[in-house]
Formats: C-alpha cells, structure tokens, sequence
C-alpha cells in the first residue's frame, strides 16, 4: 500500500486546481455558491485593475514548494517523501486578440528533494514524476481579469504518470495570476473567489480571500491572499483500481503575499499554510486509518521580457 498511500500524501499540497482522469467519487452535492465577489471596495480613490499583457511577453516563473509532512497510521507513523520540489515554467510569447491574451505554458525543468527516510518506491516514483514533468505544457488565453477562456494540455501533459505532481505547479495560478474585480477598487479593497475543485477525484470547495494592500503604480500593486479548502466525506477509487479512500475530513488554509505584476502572465509571491487529512485507506478488502498534517512554503519567482528584448 505504500506507493498509494505516499501518493496520498500529496494531496494536501497540490490541491489547488482541478485534476481529470480520476474515477468517480460519492461527495453529496451542495449548493451552487457565487463564484466571485467584491467583499469591500476599499478607500478612494479607485480604479479598474486589469491585465495588459503586451504581444510578445514571455514570463518564466520558477516555483519551489517546501513540504513538512507526517503520516499517522494505525501501527506506523511516517513521513512524506516529498520535502521539495522546484518547477521552472515558461509561459508566452503572448498574442493578442480581440478581448483575449493567447499564449503557450511549458514545464522547462523539474526537480524533486526526496527525504532520506523514504522508501525506495516512493523515491522511485517522486523522481520519475518529477522528470516526466519536463516538457509538460498547455495552450490557454485569458481576458484583462485574469479569468481563464481556454485551456488544453499537450500530449506530455497528457501522459504525466503522477497527476498530483502536475497539479502541484497550477498552485502558481492561486498565488500569481489572479481574477481581478469587475469595478473600480481601492487600497483595503477585498473580493474572494469561490470554485469547486476535484484532487485524485476528491470533490472539494476552495476560497481565496484577496486584499489591496498597496498600488505602487499603474501596472503594479500588492495583494494579500488568504486561503481554504475543505472537503466533506466522501469516498474515491484511485487509477490503480485496487485502492480507495474514505476521506472523512480535509481542510488546507494558509496566507500569502503577491507582487502582482499586471505586465505579466505570473507575478512573484510567498505562501504558507497547512494541511490536515483524515481518512481510511481500503486495499484488498483491508482498511487502514490514516491522518496527515502538511506544513508548506509556496515561492513563485519571476521575470517577463518581450521577444527580441533583453530587459524585463
């Protein structure tokens, strides 16, 4: 059971966009929520906030996520395998049309730090997760909010056998490309964004509560974001088709710092939070109680040049 359950345990981590080809799972359905809202205004004077993403703009972002992590079994007690993992990205060269930014995503390098007391399966398959990342990408095109109109993976993307891994690096979308408000806003101006999300199949709800903490000029301004994410008990059959989890309960919060760069595709940031996870993993008519506490660090660093520059 250890490469299901050390797969698991990276759930909490890289939960924060919505992953396919999973099996179905038993959630109960809830109510439709309201996916954007202003919560305050803030102070005057106010203005649009918006993408202007000039044609030829290419940003590289290079994320790095650090992982303190703990398993609590019935008879074993173990620690993650992951401890961290560093993704360059490159995104652009940007092509505008009418109401829209098109642009291209790709995975330039991926590195995973494995703890000294992982086993040797579980060392196995982060690495090889990591690597296969290389390569991995999507084209996509967003409007001036930062919404998102389009998205398709590559067929690298595609074949990437450890999905947790992959969704890992669309943590940087929470945290450096965010939906701007429709109105014109101010400093202490606060709006959240609601969404549902679905983790190796587990149907979660997720808030990002955004703050206007600064506006240093047109094109700049500080964000703070605060997020959370919980699930109700449900039950999932992982890929293998041998392993499902009894989630009984799931919630992941924490807080960041965005200098968002509205020049470009992804704007540098700092995030913390944790993770806990309780459920009962069932392999072969037997069920193990599991519950995991994650601490993690998210950085997103970046730089945005236009084709046949050298400057930022």
């Amino acid at each position: 059971m250890g490469r299901q359950i050390d797969t698991w345990c990276l759930i909490g981590v890289c939960s924060l966009l919505l992953l396919q080809g999973c099996k179905t799972n038993t959630a109960a359905d809830v109510p439709a929520r309201v996916p954007f809202e202003v919560l305050d205004a803030g102070q005057e004077p106010r203005a649009l906030l918006r993408y202007s993403i000039e044609d030829g703009t290419t940003t590289t972002a290079t994320t790095k996520f650090i992982v303190s992590s703990e398993a609590k079994g019935e008879t074993t007690v173990a620690m993650s395998g992951l401890r961290s993992l560093e993704i360059k990205t490159v995104l652009g060269p940007a092509r505008n049309r009418e109401h829209e930014v098109l642009y291209d995503y790709e995975i330039t390098h991926a590195n995973a730090v494995v703890a000294s007391g992982a086993s040797r399966e579980a060392r196995q398959e982060i690495e090889r997760g990591a690597a296969s990342l290389k390569g991995a990408g999507a084209a996509a095109s967003i409007n001036d909010r930062g919404r998102f109109l389009s998205s398709s993976m590559n067929e690298r993307a595609m074949g990437v056998p450890v999905r947790a891994l992959l969704a890992i690096i669309n943590t940087e979308l929470a945290l450096s490309q965010i939906v701007l408000p429709e109105d014109e806003v101010g400093v202490g101006a606060r709006w959240i964004v609601r969404n549902e999300i679905l983790v190796y199949g587990f149907k979660m709800e997720q808030d990002l509560i955004y703050t206007l903490v600064e506006r240093t000029d047109h094109d700049h301004v500080v964000v703070d974001v605060a997020f959370e994410r919980s699930g109700r008990p449900q039950v999932v059959e992982l890929s293998d088709g041998t392993t499902s989890v009894e989630v009984q309960a799931s919630r992941t919060s924490g807080t960041g710092r965005i200098d968002l760069d509205l020049r470009s595709f992804r704007s540098s940031a700092r995030a913390a939070g944790r993770v806990t996870d309780k459920a009962v993993i069932v392999k072969d008519g037997k069920r193990e109680k599991r519950e995991i506490n994650e601490d993690f660090e998210i950085r997103v660093d970046t730089t945005s040049r236009l084709v046949g520059t050298s400057g930022e």
